[in-house]
């Protein structure tokens, strides 16, 4: 995105009316059922990556409304710890019985505490300073530590489709949020050059999903997931999810 909104610009974006509406009648309703489908998933991929204990201390950033976090806390014994800048957001992850809730922004956060898992689900391409943002991370970590991260896929299938046919890619081109898009090498050498090694990478797309319903093509269930999975096999899907760790 060029030229970018600069640091106030983005902190009004997430925290105005936008950003509560979307909390409050779109997903509080349905928080439950996204803990169980979404936060339950995601959670036991990265305990499998993480290799550690049985708990440990967790930090999500741009928690959202924390249907992941939740599940570390509330069914797995962890220390939870958020970080949002939306304040709907906020208010509600402050009463789920986390044990730290910081309303605003990474750059903005400071404490003595050293993390076993840094999470930051849909945040770094919303981030200006790139490389400060990780560094932090890296720092917040403990030694061995885990850092999870995910972000839209500049490569993907659904990108390549709206280049051919001039549709709307829906949720991965939203130039006002998402200022930066990622090739899968500009996505590896973000983390290495800020000190992280390679654990897994992989993406996870609902890149079939979106073009079909763009074009009003019905697809069964039954043919459409083994598609998207020979899509995201290739990495080609449209996100891409890595797990990093702290030497």
């Amino acid at each position: 995105m060029s030229p970018r909104l600069n640091d106030e610009c983005i902190e009004e974006l997430y925290s105005d009316d936008y950003y509560s509406e979307m909390y409050t009648r779109s997903m509080l309703p349905v928080f439950e059922k996204r803990k169980e489908l979404i936060g339950r998933r995601k959670f036991n991929q990265t305990i499998s990556y993480w290799g550690g204990g049985k708990t440990g201390r967790v930090l999500d950033i741009g928690a959202g409304i924390g249907e992941v976090t939740d599940v570390f806390r509330e069914e797995e014994g962890w220390r939870s710890h958020a970080i949002e800048m939306n304040s709907v957001a906020a208010e509600w992850l402050q009463g789920r019985g986390h044990e730290e809730v910081f309303h605003g922004d990474l750059d903005a956060y400071e404490t003595d505490l050293k993390f076993d898992i840094i999470m930051a689900w849909g945040v770094v391409e919303h981030v200006v300073d790139l490389d400060g943002f990780l560094k932090k991370v890296l720092n917040l970590l403990a030694p061995d530590g885990l850092f999870v991260s995910e972000v839209p896929h500049g490569q993907c299938f659904l990108v390549d489709m709206a280049r051919k046919t001039g549709m709307d890619p829906k949720r991965i081109l939203m130039g006002e949020q998402h200022i930066v898009l990622y090739s899968t090498q500009a996505y590896i050498d973000l983390h290495e050059r800020s000190g992280f090694e390679s654990v897994h990478i992989q993406t996870n797309g609902l890149d079939i999903s979106t073009v079909s319903k763009e074009f009003n093509v019905s697809v069964d269930n039954e043919v459409l997931a083994p598609m998207q999975e020979c899509i995201d096999e290739k990495l080609y899907g449209d996100l891409l999810r890595g797990f990093w760790r702290k030497p």
